[in-house]
């Protein structure tokens, strides 16, 4: 079901099946010999679909943690990846909206809709994303982000000060601190 849903993710579907065939009849005897036998047609379902699961569960989180690793022997490797970090946003806001105009756009030329079920459509999709989003960190929020810092520290330094002033004009000393000779 996967493998018609995501056409990319079938050679590493097949490479799951081939690889861990032998440990599939292994589980599947296992579970019936632990499981009610009412339970027993759900078990090659459950394990397919695990099959299609451990391919996502497992190579994600040991990516991030071998990037973690990687960064305690070798230190900081944020800027390498610091462009990466900055296009995220601009993609965020950006991506659905170009979707939107290409649809449209293919739409209105006739192209047919299998266009976008090639592989050539993403990369397309993404050669025009990536400038768009290069273009919108460092021409909008770059100096967005310049202008709001700005203002928060003037506001932050006009607080300052008022609150400092006041207490200065509005002193009074305690009743009893003052003494008379």
């Amino acid at each position: 079901m996967l493998t018609q849903q995501r056409p990319g993710a079938r050679w590493l579907a097949t490479l799951v099946e081939v690889k861990t065939g032998w440990l599939r009849g292994l589980v599947q005897l296992l579970l019936e010999g632990i499981l009610p036998a009412h339970q027993h047609p759900m078990i090659g379902k459950a394990i397919h679909a695990a099959t299609r699961f451990i391919p996502v569960a497992l190579p994600f989180p040991l990516t991030i943690l071998s990037l973690a690793q990687a960064e305690t022997w070798r230190g900081y490797l944020g800027r390498r990846f610091a462009m990466v970090g900055n296009l995220t946003y601009s993609s965020y806001l950006l991506h659905f909206p170009l979707q939107l105009v290409v649809f449209e756009l293919t739409r209105y030329m006739g192209i047919a809709d299998s266009l976008f079920y090639s592989s050539l459509s993403m990369v397309l999709f993404f050669a025009l994303l990536i400038p768009k989003c290069l273009l919108s960190y460092y021409y909008f929020e770059t100096p967005s982000q310049k202008h709001v810092r700005a203002f928060s520290l003037r506001h932050t330094k006009k607080t300052k000060n008022r609150a400092w002033h006041s207490k200065r004009l509005n002193y009074r000393p305690p009743l009893g601190s003052m003494t008379l000779r």
